[in-house]
């Protein structure tokens, strides 16, 4: 009997223990598995940084290009208008030259 007390006590402490080591397994895996899903969610926190940080510089880009864009239309426009002003320059010197021959040549007709 007293082996058989023994042995029955021994059996409960084997169960005791599987339970314990079971609980203590369960435990440490929700344990793991909350740590891994804090650092997904840190991971997560840090992209959504990353993204609007990305964001705002493509946005900042974006901006500096339709600035150029505008200031390019604006260089050709102004372009266009010094074209325009120096044609007129020539075909008034032009007209200048012309007028100021004929003149001559009507002065050494009078002489």
């Amino acid at each position: 009997t007293r082996l058989r007390a023994e042995l029955a006590i021994a059996r409960q402490t084997i169960e005791t223990t599987r339970q314990s080591r079971s609980t203590q397994s369960a435990s440490e895996a929700e344990e793991q598995q909350r740590k891994l899903a804090q650092a997904a969610a840190e991971e997560a926190s840090s992209l959504r940084a990353a993204l609007a940080g990305a964001e705002q510089k493509i946005t900042a880009l974006d901006n500096e290009l339709q600035a150029a864009r505008g200031a390019t239309s604006d260089a050709r426009a102004e372009t266009r208008r010094l074209e325009a002003a120096l044609q007129e320059a020539k075909e008034q010197t032009d007209v200048e030259v012309r007028d100021l021959a004929l003149a001559a040549t009507a002065s050494s007709a009078k002489v």
